[in-house]
């Protein structure tokens, strides 16, 4: 397979940069025979790191949640350090640095981390607390969180997991992760998607009405549409009298509207009022 896929992309195999492990529920010991590839050997692993994501042989994500709360604490204690600064901005430093480092692909292993590996990521919310508004060492993560007003692991991951779900839900039904998401409960229960706690809480979310973003992305070789100007045209605009450029936007129910006009001063002469070289902007 290696060698095939080598002939297909046209890119070198390399034995030195690739991992082999056997996903399994049973001992791994069992198959330890290396994967031989144009003379290589290559020895399975009992676990590997994808894509930043340590992946090991039972899916358990033990090594990388240990890792993911070793990144975060040593980012809470480096905002510790910080004297001086306000609750406010010490709740902004936490959210862009901490948070980022625990939650790193939290959407794949959240539905593992329970009970006695959430214990870890409870001790960087607290040491991110006591960054914050100098909470006691031996105080409770619930208490440290209401005092320190930061959003609770497990509420920050359900965020996270209500947003991919409903951007799934947004694909085109060519991509294979849209067609997926129909079969998500006919799976074996020993072989669930790590979606599927998400899918069944959010069974009454009425998906089918959200709108579809179908990218309309050309292939290299595609012509784009080519753009044909009229140099007596050009000039026509370049000498006319009044120049006008309108630009709207909405948000939050809100539509801005907003305007520009130039006036050349050969076409203002001597009039007395005021130029409207910018027009104030409307909300409606």
């Amino acid at each position: 397979m290696a060698t095939d896929w080598e002939k297909r992309s046209g890119a070198t195999f390399e034995a030195d940069k690739t991992n082999l492990i056997h996903f399994t529920c049973s001992d791994p010991k069992v198959d330890r025979l290396p994967a031989v590839v144009k003379g290589q050997a290559v020895h399975p692993k009992d676990h590997v790191k994808i894509l930043g994501v340590i992946l090991d042989y039972r899916l358990k994500y033990r090594q990388h949640i240990a890792y993911a709360a070793s990144k975060g604490l040593e980012a809470a204690m480096e905002l510790k350090r910080l004297n001086g600064l306000s609750a406010g901005t010490a709740r902004q430093l936490f959210t862009a640095t901490v948070v980022p480092a625990v939650d790193c692909a939290s959407n794949v292993w959240m539905q593992a981390c329970k009970d006695k590996l959430l214990g870890p990521i409870n001790r960087v919310q607290t040491a991110g607390a006591q960054a914050i508004v100098g909470t006691f060492l031996r105080v409770a993560a619930n208490v440290a969180e209401a005092e320190a007003n930061i959003i609770s692991v497990q509420e920050r991951r359900w965020r996270r997991a209500i947003k991919l779900w409903i951007d799934i839900h947004t694909l085109p039904d060519t991509n294979p992760l849209r067609r997926v998401t129909s079969r998500i409960q006919n799976f074996y229960p020993s072989r669930r998607w790590p979606f599927h706690q998400v899918a069944c809480r959010l069974k009454d979310i009425p998906v089918g009405e959200i709108e579809n973003i179908t990218p309309f992305a050309l292939a290299p070789w595609v012509k784009r549409v080519q753009t044909i100007s009229d140099a007596t045209q050009t000039s026509t605009s370049a000498g006319c009298s009044v120049i006008l450029a309108v630009n709207s936007s909405a948000r939050n129910g809100m539509v801005e509207v907003g305007g520009v006009s130039q006036l050349p001063i050969s076409a203002r002469g001597k009039s007395k009022r005021p130029d409207p070289s910018v027009l104030p902007s409307k909300t409606y």
